[in-house]
């Protein structure tokens, strides 16, 4: 009783002219301590909500990742050949993988725990109070009811056998009320003061994300500050040189000479101009054959096969003189797989007129709208829209993709990689939109995914068969193709 009353948990009142103690209905101390329980719960529940917010712009900003490190790869491809830039984007890749794969993923999931632990108190704190105080006021209502039933009974004289009885009943609910009442008020302060505590730790676990965060960014700026300031300097001597260069410029620059007449030129050339001109077999240009050829027979192995970029000044030596009608110069290709992979994105990246053209870009970017059941058929169909040359030569590419996919675990290129570094030497758009670019990009990435994986339904006819699920001896074993050019005018298959 004393508890009770020094809290003001009771009240006196009169019922016909006899004074009982009848408990509070508003209980002010119990109704203000759940109220300062609800009340943290919500600001921590406000607070919560921009932790969840921070959270998800976290993710955006890894998807955004994503998109960069694509876009990086792609003016890699375009600018490859140049070994101070390969560096340099190497190392922003490098960087890009870094703070995608470790420092942001690990702060996401770290703040991710901690939100969690955070909704999940909230959810347990109030719905415990909440217990805690329907408790008390079940049995506040208990008492309520006795008291009342006490008063009306010693008002009438009939009642006066059972009073006794019915006294005996108040004690022991009046002793359950003041035990109930003083275990939930305890309950609601103890809760209120450790859901202090708890965020408070909850806070400094956030705060330690954010610590090895910037630890790892320190480490690893520690780490590659010397080769990011080696780049720095290197780029800028290269700079100077430049600079000082361009006073002996020589002059003529523009003249063919150096690369032979239109009668030779392969390079930079309208592909099916140079197939009439020529009328090569199997409408494939000799060199173009003997590469696809080099790489069938021994390349299919080679780690970053289209993606590692060989010596420009060798690569470049090589086109000038295919463009003078001297064949590949098997002496100077060698065992370099590289160097012969490099040819062809060279060539297919100099073409006036893209392999997959300009004028078809428009529906090739549409495909991926349609349904899957319908993406191979409008595939074929833009396929069968090109010109001849441009089919046998693409025919050829995404068959080589499929040899190459048979070997992956060696050769360490996946559908996604080929496509990544073939893609933006086949299709690109005249006048890029800088803001729809890297969408495009992706969109090109996935048709040459699909005709990849599906080659065999979209060049049905070809005689050229994907195996990708077959196991294949070790590509240095696979004999070179051999035997006259089929009459259809596709070159002839590769094993």
């Amino acid at each position: 009783m004393n508890n009770l009353a020094k809290v003001g948990w009771s009240v006196k009142e009169t019922v016909t002219g006899t004074t009982h103690e009848i408990p509070d209905s508003s209980s002010p101390p119990m109704d203000k301590t759940l109220k300062d329980v609800n009340q943290a719960c919500s600001f921590i529940s406000s607070i919560l909500k921009g932790m969840k917010k921070q959270q998800k712009h976290l993710r955006l900003y890894l998807e955004a990742g994503e998109e960069l490190q694509e876009a990086l790869n792609t003016f890699a491809e375009f600018s490859s050949g140049d070994a101070s830039l390969a560096t340099a984007m190497d190392q922003v890749r490098e960087f890009e993988i870094a703070y995608k794969n470790n420092f942001l993923t690990d702060l996401l999931k770290h703040n991710t725990k901690v939100s969690e632990n955070i909704e999940a108190w909230i959810g347990r704190t109030v719905s415990d109070a909440k217990l805690e105080k329907k408790k008390f006021e079940t049995q506040r209502k208990v008492l309520d009811d006795i008291n009342l039933k006490l008063a009306r009974m010693e008002a009438g004289e009939k009642q006066k056998a059972k009073l006794k009885e019915v006294q005996q009943e108040k004690e022991i609910e009046e002793k359950l009320y003041y035990s109930i009442g003083e275990k939930s008020y305890n309950f609601l302060l103890d809760t209120s003061e450790n859901t202090k505590f708890f965020y408070i730790g909850q806070l400094c676990e956030h705060l330690k994300g954010y610590e090895q965060f910037f630890k790892q960014g320190q480490q690893y700026y520690q780490t590659h500050h010397p080769k990011i300031d080696e780049i720095k300097e290197k780029n800028s001597k290269e700079q100077q040189n430049y600079r000082l260069s361009t006073s002996n410029r020589p002059k003529g620059r523009w003249s063919n000479s150096n690369r032979g007449d239109d009668t030779k030129r392969v390079f930079s050339m309208p592909y099916q101009q140079v197939i009439d001109r020529d009328k090569p077999p199997g409408n494939i240009l000799p060199f173009l054959d003997q590469c696809f050829t080099l790489l069938e027979s021994s390349g299919l192995t080679t780690t970053g096969i289209f993606r590692v970029s060989p010596p420009k000044p060798a690569l470049d030596a090589i086109r000038d003189k295919l463009d003078k009608g001297i064949p590949l110069p098997l002496d100077e290709v060698g065992d370099e797989i590289h160097m012969v992979s490099g040819l062809i994105k060279l060539f297919l990246r100099e073409l006036p007129d893209p392999l997959l053209t300009f004028e078809l870009y428009k529906d090739w970017m549409a495909i991926l709208d349609v349904p899957k059941t319908e993406q191979n058929l409008k595939t074929k169909e833009l396929i069968q829209r090109l010109p001849s040359a441009n089919r046998t030569l693409l025919s050829r590419i995404v068959h080589l993709c499929t040899r190459i996919l048979e070997y992956q675990n060696e050769n360490k290129m996946t559908v996604e990689n080929l496509a990544i570094v073939l893609c933006p030497s086949i299709l690109y758009d005249k006048d890029p939109n800088p803001l729809t670019m890297v969408a495009d990009i992706q969109k090109a990435n996935g048709i040459m995914v699909n005709m990849v994986l599906n080659y065999d339904t979209i060049f049905e006819g070809s005689v050229y068969k994907s195996q990708v699920k077959v196991s294949y001896p070790p590509a240095s074993s696979v004999p070179p193709p051999s035997g006259p050019p089929p009459p259809s005018g596709l070159p002839p298959p590769s094993g």
